[in-house]
């Protein structure tokens, strides 16, 4: 599985943006036990925000693989650790890059890292445009239509539209162009694939601009 080029650069020149699906969230299935791998499938590097190419993945792309180790019931909800293993640098990825817990209700996933009240949305159905969550690397999701891109496994696919990125603790700003990424998640077979977007920048206000896009996809179905 992996995604059509031009559609992603569509995407990631910030064109084409479809508007939300008011229809229920497809939940991915959480258990204990269930395991997805993904490689790369490209990288799309850009010039001053503009993609200038996109090359395929290297024969030695490093496999990253999400683990659900555990669960747990925390007010009749069931909630389950998903962890990212790889067999080199970590996957950078804004939901799964790092050890967290998940639940499936009725308007989306939801998500934490430090106490179930701080749970957050990071995959839902009619969120606004340039509507953060709380605190998935300050981000806002939209569902748009994913007819043609997952072949053979029903999928609803997930435009990541970034806001604000932290390089440290004291620089923060706003990235323009407004960049994009777009993840595809299975209610039967969970995440399908995703983006990474990496961003360069001064620290200056309107300063930050994508650098690179990479595509990850399931190597396991």
């Amino acid at each position: 599985m992996r995604y059509s080029l031009a559609l992603l650069v569509l995407l990631a020149a910030g064109c084409d943006t479809a508007e939300p699906d008011p229809g229920p969230v497809p939940a991915i299935p959480l258990a204990v036990g269930a395991e997805w791998s993904f490689a790369q499938t490209y990288l799309v590097r850009f010039d001053d925000g503009v993609p200038v190419d996109t090359l395929a993945a290297p024969a030695e792309a490093r496999t990253h693989t999400l683990r659900a180790t555990r669960d747990t019931l925390i007010s009749d909800e069931t909630w389950v650790l998903i962890q990212s293993v790889s067999d080199g640098p970590a996957l950078g990825h804004c939901v799964f890059g790092r050890p967290a817990w998940f639940t499936n209700r009725a308007d989306g996933l939801y998500r934490w890292t430090e106490s179930p009240a701080d749970a957050e949305l990071v995959y839902g159905v009619g969120v606004a445009p340039g509507v953060p969550f709380l605190d998935t690397d300050v981000v806002s999701a939209v569902l748009i239509d994913a007819d043609g891109l997952v072949e053979g496994v029903p999928a609803r696919v997930y435009e990541r539209t970034w806001r604000r990125l932290e390089f440290n603790a004291e620089t923060r700003g706003p990235i323009d162009p407004t960049a994009r990424t777009v993840d595809a998640l299975s209610p039967t077979e969970g995440p399908l694939a995703l983006e990474i977007q990496y961003v360069t920048g001064d620290g200056a206000p309107g300063s930050f601009v994508p650098s690179s896009t990479v595509g990850f996809a399931r190597v396991d179905l």
